[in-house]
């Protein structure tokens, strides 16, 4: 029965219903996927053939990605793999202005790939956004729900934001990607209301756009000199270079049918959000491979804001609205007073209606204690009568807690007076029993509740992103967010008898520790020499490193304190300095060795911040030797640094299996 209206459903037809349900949910997510790995993969491609290899013409890119959609369609026509209408006489009154569209979206957007960066061209395609949702609400009359269009504004916002650093002005660039943002957005629309109003299907509405713009797009560029160009290219005879532009030409035909699909089962909108999102990833990529990319801590947080975004409106898109097939709680109402309702939904609506008011009253009860001056507007919603009602309630609830907080503190304040004596006899035996670090520890920490770590690893994350320089909260984010990681390195350290020491003795390295005359007088291949070495040479101090503060556990705290005072130490024994590429270089081997969630993160975006040149350096020698020596290597913190000032430091090296980086000589 159908929630008692009088409809009986048979199991079957039910289950056939939400294999129908299951299939149309599949349908949308594989064509925006389709779509979105299609996007990326002729994006890449693209860039290879125009900026790469330098093709001097994306004119006749466009008329080869044109051919390859015709005779790819026409063949499987004859073929009998894929069917659709004949020509006649009204059809270029049935698509247009698809093709005009069609063409300009394919011209212009290979335009922009070839003048622009790729992180540019991201930021920029993502103003087809905003274009898609106004055209979708005029022409198809759909109205976005609050949450897409919250999401869509935190996009275009993210973008703004990440365009507003770093980009280089290009006329030609910005013109094109322009011009291509307001064709993808009606060609979108359109594209749905063309196929919900002719039967002319996928197949054939991509066959007819491209057949159709075929003859004005080889006249276009035999016009302009661009087939000449392309036909003087030097490197026809090169065959990736080839292979290269037949999967450009091949790919623009596959990407054409995935937007078509991605279209048809979804919407104008989702295809925009889908394709940049397939832009956040090129953004992403083009920060390495481009060589063009300028890093900027705006761009770097205006993407991340894009990017969660765009999880957003995902998730709003494609979850199921299971609250659609359930009766609205007026329907409910109705169904009880006709007592046309099963047993079951009886007990179902009680329980929701029970569960409803219990909430309004928490609500409620929160709203009166918190906004005294909104009570107004709850009068309003439920009526003075019941209003009232709860206030009184209210009232002697918390009445009754405070007398009862009253007689409780009475009593243990009795109690207090008779045992503060004894605790404090207690409290001086235990500091009496504490070592030297564990006093300073407990001194100067700062304990927290687990909301207030939360507020504080967010802050000091984004306080890190912002200004590299501020130590205090890169420091502060690797307490708060490596306690996992610092637990591992606790159980290495149990493994080895070297580590058990050091937890046992808690050792500490500083200027009062350490004999810095001592070791600069040691012999040269020393461990103790260089470290020294690396001290002056980099005019760095023992001593600069911050002290633990917003941890819980004593033991935890040290080993934090530990990988602290060791960091330079690490350097030395790498042979590092402490410039960008050897600092991000020591922290990818740290964070392959220690685990630390900071170390990944500071290798991450430490890499962003590498200048053109040094990126280069980096991909082909630091970054290779880094995850390969960190993979390779003994683990570090159960080396008993202190005791081995005077062991040779390449036998030392040998027996941690570290070897050092050995760049080229110009």
């Amino acid at each position: 029965m159908l929630y008692g209206i009088g409809i009986t459903m048979s199991k079957d037809e039910e289950n056939n219903n939400t294999k129908e349900d299951n299939a149309v949910q599949y349908m949308k997510i594989t064509s925006a996927v389709f779509y979105g790995l299609s996007s990326f993969l002729i994006t890449v491609v693209n860039k290879q053939v125009l900026t790469s290899y330098k093709f001097p013409s994306f004119l006749v890119l466009s008329l080869g990605q044109l051919i390859a959609s015709v005779v790819v369609l026409f063949s499987g026509r004859k073929l009998k793999i894929v069917s659709f209408p004949s020509y006649s006489n009204d059809l270029v009154k049935k698509i247009f202005p698809l093709p005009l569209i069609y063409l300009g979206n394919m011209i212009f957007g290979l335009g922009g790939t070839k003048a622009l960066s790729l992180p540019m061209f991201a930021a920029l395609r993502r103003f087809s956004i905003l274009m898609t949702m106004f055209l979708e609400f005029y022409i198809l009359k759909i109205r976005p729900t609050s949450a897409v269009q919250m999401s869509v504004y935190a996009m275009v916002g993210g973008a703004l934001l990440a365009a507003s650093d770093d980009l280089s002005f290009n006329l030609e660039g910005y013109t094109f990607i322009m011009i291509t943002n307001a064709l993808t957005a009606s060609n979108g629309v359109f594209v749905k209301k063309k196929l919900s109003g002719s039967d002319l299907g996928t197949y054939g509405l991509m066959f007819y756009n491209s057949l159709l713009m075929l003859i004005p797009a080889l006249l276009f560029t035999w016009i302009l000199g661009d087939l000449e160009k392309a036909l003087q290219y030097s490197q026809w005879s090169n065959p990736l270079f080839v292979i290269q532009f037949m999967l450009s030409c091949v790919m623009g035909f596959i990407l054409n049918y995935s937007t078509v699909l991605c279209t048809q089962h979804n919407s104008a909108l989702t295809t925009t959000i889908v394709g940049c999102l397939k832009n956040v990833s090129i953004t992403y990529i083009g920060m390495f491979i481009g060589g063009d990319y300028v890093f900027s801590w705006l761009n770097c947080i205006g993407i991340n804001i894009s990017v969660l975004a765009s999880l957003a409106y995902t998730y709003v898109t494609f979850r199921k609205k299971n609250r659609q097939h359930q009766p609205h709680d007026e329907d409910r109402v109705k169904l009880l007073q006709n007592g046309k309702v099963e047993n079951g939904l009886i007990g179902s609506c009680v329980q929701s209606s029970e569960l409803k008011f219990k909430n309004d009253l928490i609500g409620l009860a929160l709203a009166s204690l918190t906004y005294p001056l909104r009570q107004h507007r709850i009068k309003k919603m439920i009526g003075s009568t019941k209003f009232a009602m709860i206030s009184r309630n209210i009232r002697s609830l918390y009445s009754t807690h405070k007398r009862s907080i009253a007689t409780q503190s009475f009593k243990q304040h009795e109690v207090s007076q008779h045992s503060n004596e004894n605790n404090e006899d207690e409290i001086m035996q235990k500091e009496e029993n504490l070592d030297e670090f564990a006093k300073e520890f407990l001194n100067n920490q700062i304990k927290m509740t687990p909301f207030q770590k939360i507020l504080l690893t967010a802050g000091s994350s984004l306080a890190a992103l912002v200004d590299p320089r501020r130590h205090d909260m890169i420091a502060c984010l690797g307490e708060t967010t490596g306690e996992d990681a610092l637990h591992k390195i606790v159980q290495i350290m149990r493994t080895s008898e070297e580590g058990q020491t050091i937890l046992s003795e808690k050792p500490r390295i500083n200027t009062g520790t350490v004999n810095l005359d001592e070791l600069k007088n040691m012999s040269p291949d020393t461990l103790g020499h260089n470290y020294y070495k690396f001290l002056t040479d980099n005019n760095v101090t023992p001593d600069s490193r911050l002290g633990v503060r917003f941890m819980e556990d004593l033991e935890l705290a040290y080993v934090m304190t530990r990988y602290r005072e060791t960091h330079d130490l690490i350097h030395t024994i790498l042979g590092m300095p402490t410039n960008m590429l050897g600092e991000v270089a020591v922290k990818w081997v740290e964070a392959i060795n220690i685990g630390l969630p900071m170390c990944y993160g500071g290798a991450v975006f430490g890499a962003m911040r590498l200048r053109p040149k040094q990126r280069q350096m980096y991909k082909k020698h630091y970054l290779p030797w880094a995850v390969k020596v960190g993979r390779e290597m003994k683990p570090l913190l159960p080396v008993y640094w202190e005791k081995r000032w005077s062991q040779n430091i390449f036998e030392l090296r040998e027996e941690l299996n570290i070897t050092t980086l050995e760049l080229p000589k110009n």
